[in-house]
């Protein structure tokens, strides 16, 4: 039977290039790493990236991740002066009850999309 989510593999042309965006810029704890593999604690999910130069071409679309922030417009001007591509500005895209949902997106250095999402009351 399914549990919860344990890892999620994110594919990286350059896994220097991915260790400077996760380790330096996000600021994820990296947990473990092998010859084609840097593993990252990511609140208890194990966030794998693996050398699979060329796995994606330039501009398709992939699965996205969503990191969980408070005061994204803060988090995501941080990280821009941090070196971060900006993918997305910080906007509010949902209505969930009394709060709004609000994202906001970078790209990785092999051009994955890295969602940043917050759910703060209405107004």
């Amino acid at each position: 039977m399914v549990d919860k989510l344990a890892q999620i593999a994110v594919p990286a042309d350059d896994l220097e290039q991915a260790r400077g965006f996760y380790g330096g810029v996000l600021g994820l704890q990296e947990i473990f790493s092998a010859p084609r593999v840097i593993a990252y604690d990511a609140a208890g999910i194990r966030l794998l990236l693996t050398h699979r130069p060329g796995h994606r071409p330039p501009g398709e679309p992939g699965a996205i991740l969503y990191f969980d922030v408070s005061g994204i417009e803060a988090a995501h001007a941080g990280l821009l002066s941090k070196g971060a591509k900006d993918a997305g500005a910080p906007r509010k895209v949902a209505e969930h009850g009394a709060n709004d949902i609000w994202v906001a997106f970078l790209e990785d250095p092999t051009g994955n999309m890295v969602g940043f999402i917050e759910e703060r009351p209405a107004g």
